[in-house]
């Protein structure tokens, strides 16, 4: 039995991380993005497929019913995110996070302000770190609470249109508290 609920609380935290923190790896081009993300949404099914079997395995009832009831609890934000991604990924215009801000301060760290046009005047926005950049539309990084961003960051807005608003390719040095420029 301490098998199983050391498998169980495995998955559980790699589901809730995934929740939290996203997919560590970005594919940033096509078909690639649309690959990636079956892959994931594959991978996260046979994650909860293993968590509800070993589940019904355990042999307290008081156990199994506690299992399964965090394991709903997590799987409603995912059933949640399929929705949203399902029928789009399976449409000719699926839409894939751009990125629209470029921040970097004096250690290097790289955060990136990211866009996505889910429908029509739906819109989308994320921050993510960035642990590694490969130049070749992969990237390592995570999302990122941009309330943690302080002190000076150089900005650089990338040139960016869509149907709502258009920027021009612009940078310049920001200081940040609590993710908000309070002088440039």
């Amino acid at each position: 039995m301490v098998k199983k609920l050391t498998t169980i609380l495995s998955v559980i935290i790699l589901l809730v991380l995934g929740l939290i923190y996203g997919s560590p790896i970005e594919f940033m081009k096509q078909p690639e993005h649309r690959i990636a993300s079956l892959t994931v949404g594959i991978i996260i099914g046979l994650f909860f497929f293993i968590v509800i079997t070993q589940s019904f395995k355990l042999s307290s009832k008081f156990i199994k019913l506690v299992c399964l009831i965090i394991i709903a609890m997590i799987a409603i934000p995912y059933l949640w995110i399929g929705i949203w991604t399902a029928p789009t990924l399976l449409s000719k215009n699926y839409p894939t996070w751009q990125d629209i801000v470029i921040y970097k301060n004096k250690n290097e760290e790289l955060i990136v302000k990211q866009f996505q046009e889910v429908s029509g005047s739906i819109h989308a926005y994320q921050y993510r770190k960035v642990i590694r950049d490969f130049h070749n539309g992969i990237r390592l990084s995570y999302i990122y609470n941009n309330k943690r961003m302080n002190g000076i960051w150089k900005v650089h807005n990338l040139e960016f249109e869509n149907s709502f608003f258009k920027k021009r390719d612009s940078i310049f040095t920001a200081t940040f508290k609590n993710g908000k420029i309070i002088n440039y």
